[in-house]
């Protein structure tokens, strides 16, 4: 996606709330937005472009909706001591069989 189309559909969306003054803007929409900043666009010229006011671009931008979700790397864990390490991930990660060291050393790595 180019500034010249998310331009087309920035106006394609205001004309189907011509008289709102607040807009619904689509989610599909906010995340393309977002990913020409990430691109490196700056809010200003995405404001300049669609209209959208350069803190609304920030406020999706930080928006947890919109991030993409953090996938686990596998870990291969080789150590006597970790023979009965167990991962479940039900509400939340639990870890048994893991000394706490251990543990720190995984999330410093990036691991988990």
């Amino acid at each position: 996606m180019d500034l010249q189309e998310l331009k087309k559909q920035a106006d394609d969306i205001r004309s189907q709330n011509p008289t709102t003054k607040n807009i619904f803007w689509p989610k599909e929409f906010k995340k393309q937005t977002v990913d020409l900043m990430n691109e490196g666009h700056s809010a200003n010229s995405l404001f300049r472009v669609t209209g959208i006011s350069v803190s609304t671009i920030y406020s999706w931008k930080a928006s947890k909706a919109l991030k993409k979700k953090k996938q686990f790397k596998q870990i291969k864990v080789v150590d006597k001591e970790t023979k009965g390490l167990s991962l479940f991930w039900e509400s939340g990660l639990s870890i048994k069989g893991l000394a706490f060291s251990q543990l720190k050393e995984l999330l410093k790595e990036d691991l988990l």
